[in-house]
């Protein structure tokens, strides 16, 4: 099955690269000459940006042997196919190392920074250095005009990379961390963005007037506000495809311009690329705005030792199942003499004492309870759909456990061990948690290390 796996994706990151240079060199190349637009760079320097170095080589091979086989059955030629997929290839990982470089060191503190080096890499320094040694191999294998197929395939490779590039590289690494593209309750408002976008552009390109070309530009960059981040970048896609369909169809405000028909098409292709380069800035602002945002809230909901809900979080989820009169019980826990480790070891050690039995505890309870930090050596846990008789069970069985393990902290081996109090929660949260507070008093007044069930 691994083996399966290991050729299936360089398989099917060849596939999708040989299409996207098939349909590159089919509708955009004109005169003879190299194509006037290259997408199959953005999707190969994506999928580089999201995988380890050690899955580089296998991917790279499946895409050098796609870009052979695209150049000599549609474009120039097998004399060419070789070294101009050396070029293609060479190109996309220069870029998706500089791009993972700068990603490093620029997000998301220096989001503007971020973009100005994404501009410069994909718009300028390795479409520009491949352009040069394209157009000598070109002039060289084939005999074309160096000038004409430099100029060319700089703006065909840097328009496609800065227009394509974001929304491969958001799609990846959504892929990668298995984050939903629209989030839950979103899709028809993302439905209702695509559609006006496609209606936006078939109105723009259907008449003559330039001036129009304003609306799918500033629809986008609205859009990169008020929507997501998959939205906003999708938008210039949509403007590539209706838009460039319409205009290689000899239809749009472009065929005004007074020049041959490859020319027009990297007009739009620029217009495309104009369009994202408003856009993006907008875009890494807002992720990193939204990024610090869910921080904040994460920070405000959790307890930062021992990275549990914290006492707010805690109960704001007992008092929501105690209106639902949803059948659970409660139990607090207190780790017993904690105060004596602090004087004996230190507080460092009592810290680490109370990040591992948060860590055991976590993985004694079940996926669906709820576990918090309520202060200092106090935890209480949430178990929903239990009886009184099976929350006391699941307390003897997680005091049992934290008993038996030996703390390994850096003032040496320590023993702990906890009492409990248990109590059903039946309507009201501040009772119940009282009730348990209770039986915990009454289960360290007997001796510690025991458990007590409310009344």
């Amino acid at each position: 099955m691994d083996i399966k796996r290991s050729f299936a994706a360089p398989a099917f990151m060849a596939l999708l690269y040989f299409a996207g240079a098939a349909l590159s060199v089919h509708y955009s190349r004109f005169n003879g000459g190299v194509a006037m637009i290259w997408i199959s760079s953005a999707i190969l320097v994506a999928r580089l940006m999201v995988l380890g170095r050690s899955k580089w080589p296998a991917n790279l091979a499946a895409c050098f042997a796609a870009s052979i086989m695209a150049t000599g059955l549609f474009g120039l030629g097998w004399a060419a196919a070789v070294p101009l997929a050396l070029i293609n290839i060479a190109e996309a990982v220069t870029a998706a190392f500089m791009l993972r470089r700068l990603g490093a060191s620029c997000w998301p503190d220096e989001p503007f920074e971020l973009v100005a080096g994404y501009y410069l890499v994909t718009g300028l320094m390795v479409p520009a250095a491949s352009a040069v040694v394209a157009g000598l191999v070109i002039s060289a294998v084939v005999g074309l005009p160096f000038e004409t197929n430099l100029f060319h395939w700089f703006i065909g490779h840097a328009g496609g990379l800065i227009a394509l590039l974001p929304i491969c590289a958001y799609v990846a690494w959504s892929a990668r961390k298995g984050h939903r593209l629209i989030p839950p309750g979103k899709a028809l408002p993302c439905a209702l963005i695509v559609g006006t976008m496609i209606v936006l552009t078939c109105g723009v390109f259907l008449q003559p007037m330039r001036g129009l070309l304003l609306l799918p530009l500033v629809f986008t960059m609205f859009t990169s506000i008020w929507s997501e981040a998959a939205m906003a970048l999708l938008l210039p896609v949509i403007l590539a495809a209706v838009g460039g369909t319409l205009t290689i169809n000899g239809f749009g405000p472009l065929m005004e311009i007074d020049v041959d028909a490859g020319d027009r098409i990297q007009a739009f292709e620029l217009f495309v690329a104009i369009t994202m380069l408003c856009t993006l800035p907008i875009v890494v602002e807002q992720e990193r705005r939204r990024r610090q945002f869910a921080e904040l809230s994460h920070a405000a909901m959790t307890d930062p030792l021992t990275g549990l809900a914290n006492r707010r979080t805690f109960f704001d989820a007992l008092e929501a199942v105690a209106e639902q009169r949803r059948p659970a019980c409660l139990a607090i826990l207190d780790i017993d003499h904690f105060k004596q480790i602090n004087d004996r070891y230190g507080h460092l050690v009592g810290d680490q004492v109370l990040k591992e039995f948060a860590a055991i505890a976590s993985l004694s309870i079940r996926p669906s309870d709820r576990i918090a930090r309520i202060g200092g050596e106090e935890f209480a846990v949430l178990l929903l759909d239990v009886t009184i008789e099976q929350a006391q069970r699941i307390g003897e069985k997680l005091g049992a456990s934290i008993a038996e393990v030996a703390f390994h902290t850096t003032g040496g081996t320590v023993g702990v061990t906890v009492s409990t109090g248990v109590a059903a929660l039946a309507g009201d949260a501040d009772a119940a948690f009282e009730a348990a507070d209770r039986a915990l008093y009454r289960a360290k007044s007997s001796g510690r290390s025991r458990l007590a069930v409310a009344a």
